[in-house]
Parts: C-alpha cells; sequence; structure tokens
C-alpha cells in the first residue's frame, strides 16, 4: 500500500517566491563586527630577520558564509567569517580574523520564502554584501598592528 497525497495541502506554485524576486526586495538593514582578531605573532620589527632573497611572506586567505537565521520580525541574519595567516615558511607572522553579520529586511516580501532560496542568497549575495567590509578590517588591522597595509581582492562570484 502506498501513502497517498492530499493534493490540497500541496503549496501554492503562485505563492512560492524565486530567487530572483527574493534578491529584487530584500534590503540590507545593517553589518556589524561581531568578532575581530588581531595577533601580531611576530613583532613587525622582527620581521626582517626572517626575510632573505629565498623567502617571502605567503597570505593565506579562507572565508566562510554559511549561517543564517530567520527572526521574528520580518528580518534574516547572515554571518561570515574570513580569516587570514601571513607567513614566512612554517613561521606565522600575523593573524586577522574578522566575523561579520547582516541584517536583511524582508517586510516587503508576502511570499513564501523556502530554505533553497534562503540558501542561495547566502551563497551568492552575502559574500559580495561582507567582504568590502571584511577588505577594511583585514587591511586597517594590519596596519593597526605596525605592518604595512595588507590589501585583499574584490570578491568574485564565479557563475
Amino acid at each position: 500500500m502506498t501513502d497517498s497525497i492530499d493534493l490540497n495541502n500541496l503549496p501554492n506554485p503562485d505563492n512560492i517566491l524565486t530567487y530572483q524576486e527574493f534578491v529584487s526586495d530584500v534590503h540590507i538593514n545593517k553589518i556589524n563586527v561581531k568578532r575581530l582578531l588581531l595577533e601580531a605573532v611576530i613583532a613587525p620589527i622582527d620581521v626582517s630577520k626572517y626575510l632573505s632573497k629565498d623567502h617571502q611572506i605567503n597570505i593565506v586567505l579562507t572565508h566562510e558564509f554559511k549561517d543564517y537565521i530567520v527572526n521574528d520580525t520580518n528580518t534574516f541574519t547572515a554571518s561570515g567569517l574570513v580569516k587570514v595567516r601571513a607567513k614566512i615558511n612554517k613561521d606565522t607572522i600575523f593573524i586577522i580574523e574578522v566575523e561579520l553579520i547582516a541584517e536583511y529586511d524582508t517586510t516587503q516580501i508576502e511570499k513564501e520564502i523556502t530554505n533553497n532560496v534562503y540558501e542561495a542568497f547566502i551563497e551568492n549575495n552575502v559574500p559580495v554584501n561582507l567582504w568590502p567590509y571584511a577588505r577594511e578590517a583585514i587591511q586597517s588591522g594590519s596596519t593597526k598592528m605596525g605592518y604595512p597595509p595588507l590589501t585583499i581582492k574584490p570578491y568574485r562570484l564565479i557563475i
């Protein structure tokens, strides 16, 4: 025996929001720093001792944009974490981590927002929204620790 589906309780496709509709109707309320870590492992004055013709500073950059929380107030928040580690060979010079939170307003959206739409937005739009703030935090953070300003490239969405 197979389970029957109640056709009366299926979602109305006209009431389901598309990703394109969502993107055009959602608005950023605010973007805040949740956490900022600046750690000078090797003092800037001592970095020259590690440098030679054969050694250069390598930058290891990682990022993660995946979490979101839907709130009761027609808003949702999304977060992103960007980490930078500057190294010479195996020696870490400095570490910068910035975690950002964006709050988005969905009051203009009347249709149902599915998890697929939220997940597509987190993957495609949140990095573009948060990346400039992460870039600024990394550049100013490196100078505040006494190192030259570290400028990371703009975020590019590969389609």
